[in-house]
């Protein structure tokens, strides 16, 4: 009822002097907080400022446990007009701005001076104060001091830290922060940093501050409170994560904003040093120390730290680990860079990780280790150099001992160019492959004097069970015969040689063949091929080389052979100066043809002149003489052209397979022979040359009749 009168009055502006006691009256018997009668007294003050509404104000809110910016104007008005209320100090700092920086009373100062049951955050304020203003409370800034050392240490060794600990553990502690008992949890605190909440989400409430360090196995949560929090960052390496209510997670800097507490502080890396066994403390070491040449012990301690912390990711831990070695590597100190490379897991290193390992083992003479590495996860990435090296001494430490994985990775340094005569020597030994890639090394191993003579008879071996050709076959054949060949593969070779060089028209070199003239006399039995090439190297260098006699010896033998057989081929014709019988085939002109020696080849004829065109084709089978070389002679006449095509035969099929025109050939004004003389005729009728064609006509008929006379059929008569 009371408080509808009290309502009523203030509704109609006539709150009296009496009300206004009465009301406070009131206020005074209430017990619990009532936003009614706060509302009425706040009414009752602004008309009229009374001591005693204030009090009830004041206590009002207590009752309420009120606190805050609204509340601290009625305290503050309390605590300037001296009121005596139980706790009102108390609420006084509970409702102050923490950011406040001015003179407090010095009543609150005296108040709090004896006993203090503040929060640490209150308190650090109170203390704040003091010091910021010393030179105003001398009196009791000596009082303070105790409990402020007192507060500064237990603070500082929970870890905690905001703007007002900081001013007084650098106003306090001062140098001691840098000694040995305080500096771990200084260290600690300086990574801080605060986070305030600048836009609260609407919909739902911003309830931690997620931090993902990409160095760190696990994130970090922080609650929030009021609005902000504080967390530890250390690099940059980081990202921080505004979490809600309902587990929702928003990467969105617009809602929160970071300061770092601790903003400077000179002798930053002195207390980083003397704390480098802690987490933070060690990670900002190593980024320091991350690919500097010159690490501190300090930063070794950390980075060893950071290798063995569980808080880290494996990654970072291995990167940190090739920092260390290539530092150890490049200061040689080698006991610490031996006991650290044992450490190293090739399974969980990438390529590039493991070149820089398995160049540190070769370089301290790790090879067992560095070649199992190699053999396992292979070559790639690893540089040549370290390669050959590592070959180089597992080889000689085993003698060359037979190896297949050492082989395939002396092969490898090889192909890239990269080699020396310890790799030659027992790729010499063990090397198989292609006949490729054996040329490769015998051109390698040749450079440098090396003994190739088994990797040469190798590579024969392989040509001639594979057929395969390589274009190097005259040089390989030339070298080897030079240091005692096996005389079957010398044969054997020189008749594959002679088969290229015959049958497939591959060029030669014509010292090949002077290895003929050795055999025949060694009386060691060659083939067709081999003759037959022989005679051809020597009839197409007959312009540039004079023949020798033990050539000349052998030429002729081996045509006697040849013609015996009834084998004539063109280039027989080079060696008329000194073999009679080819004079038959002097006039005769040969068509020439290689095909399959299983094959029916079938010459398609005629013979045609400036007075006759070509008749009817005719039709005649060409000789096989050898390796499916075919041949035909015709004699044709001044004038006369033979126009023909050849066709192949084989089973149920045949095919034109050449056509050309072969005309007569031009014998000079020779006179030796029959068909000499009856083309010269020929000549001398068509020019209209009477005297000439008479002549000759005559010289014809008296050397016909006298071969005639002296040459009689041989009869089998006496």
């Amino acid at each position: 009822f009371e408080l509808a009168i009290f309502n009523f009055a203030k509704k109609q502006a006539g709150m009296t002097g009496e009300l206004r006691s009465r009301l406070n009256f009131v206020a005074a018997k209430e017990i619990t907080y009532s936003r009614e009668i706060y509302d009425l007294l706040v009414y009752s003050y602004e008309k009229e400022p009374r001591t005693e509404t204030l009090e009830e104000i004041c206590k009002m809110l207590m009752r309420g446990n009120r606190i805050g910016p609204d509340c601290f104007t009625w305290y503050e008005k309390a605590v300037e007009n001296e009121l005596r209320i139980s706790r009102l100090y108390e609420y006084y700092i509970m409702s102050i701005d923490l950011a406040y920086t001015g003179r407090l009373p010095k009543i609150i100062l005296m108040y709090f001076a004896y006993r203090s049951e503040l929060d640490y955050e209150r308190n650090a304020f109170l203390y704040a104060n003091v010091l910021r203003h010393k030179p105003a409370y001398q009196d009791i800034y000596k009082d303070y001091l105790p409990a402020i050392k007192e507060f500064a240490l237990e603070q500082l060794k929970k870890f905690r830290v905001n703007e007002n600990l900081v001013y007084i553990y650098k106003n306090v502690l001062g140098e001691s922060l840098y000694q040995e008992e305080l500096v771990p949890y200084y260290a600690q605190i300086l990574f801080s940093h605060y986070v305030e909440i600048k836009n609260p989400k609407k919909d739902s409430e911003i309830t931690a501050i997620i931090v993902v360090n990409e160095h760190l196995a696990e994130e970090q949560s922080y609650p929030v409170y009021n609005n902000h929090t504080i967390i530890p960052l250390v690099g940059n390496d980081y990202c921080i994560l505004v979490e809600d209510e309902y587990g929702n997670r928003y990467v969105d800097s617009s809602l929160y904003k970071v300061k770092r507490i601790i903003k400077t502080d000179s002798r930053v890396e002195e207390v980083m040093m003397k704390n480098c066994a802690d987490l933070y403390p060690a990670m900002y070491l190593a980024d320091k120390a991350y690919g500097n040449s010159d690490i501190t012990p300090e930063e070794e301690a950390a980075l060893i730290f950071l290798t063995e912390c569980d808080q880290i990711v494996p990654e970072y831990q291995l990167g940190i680990m090739m920092n260390l070695a290539e530092n150890y590597f490049d200061k040689d100190e080698i006991t610490r860079l031996d006991e650290l490379m044992l450490r190293f897991d090739p399974e969980v290193l990438d390529g590039e990780m493991r070149e820089k390992c398995v160049h540190i083992m070769v370089a301290r003479g790790m090879y067992d280790r560095a070649l199992e590495w190699v053999c396992k996860y292979g070559t790639e990435y690893i540089d040549d150099k370290i390669l050959v090296r590592l070959c180089d001494r597992v080889l000689v430490r085993s003698d060359y001992e037979y190896e297949y994985s050492v082989l395939k990775i002396c092969e490898s340094v090889f192909l890239n160019g990269r080699y020396d005569e310890t790799i030659l020597n027992y790729m010499l030994i063990y090397k198989n492959g292609s006949s490729k890639s054996l040329k490769r090394l015998w051109r390698a191993a040749d450079s440098f004097n090396l003994d190739v003579h088994g990797l040469l008879e190798n590579m024969i071996v392989q040509l001639l069970y594979s057929g395969a050709s390589i274009g190097e076959e005259a040089n390989i054949f030339l070298q080897y015969v030079t240091e005692n060949p096996s005389l079957e593969i010398e044969k054997l070779f020189l008749d594959r040689l002679s088969y290229d060089y015959f049958v497939r028209k591959l060029p030669m070199d014509r010292e090949v063949f002077d290895t003929v003239i050795t055999l025949h006399q060694m009386g060691e039995n060659l083939t067709d091929y081999v003759k037959i090439a022989f005679l051809k190297s020597c009839a197409e260098t007959r312009e540039k080389i004079v023949l020798s006699s033990e050539q000349k010896a052998l030429i002729v033998l081996f045509m006697n052979e040849f013609s015996a057989r009834h084998i004539m081929f063109p280039f027989f014709l080079e060696f008329r100066d000194f073999w009679p019988k080819l004079a038959m085939y002097e006039d005769r002109c040969f068509v020439e043809y290689t095909g399959d020696p299983e094959s029916k080849v079938v010459l398609h004829y005629c013979i045609e002149n400036k007075d006759e065109e070509c008749g009817e084709f005719q039709r005649e089978e060409m000789q096989h003489l050898l390796g499916g070389v075919f041949v035909k002679n015709f004699v044709l006449f001044s004038g006369e052209n033979l126009r023909y095509y050849i066709t192949e035969e084989g089973f149920r099929s045949e095919k034109l397979t050449q056509s050309s025109t072969l005309k007569s050939a031009s014998k000079k004004n020779n006179t030796e022979h029959k068909y000499a003389y009856i083309n010269n005729i020929a000549k001398a009728r068509a020019a209209n040359d009477n005297d000439k064609f008479l002549k000759l006509s005559e010289e014809y008929i008296a050397k016909q009749y006298i071969t005639e006379k002296l040459f009689l059929p041989d009869r089998g008569e006496k």
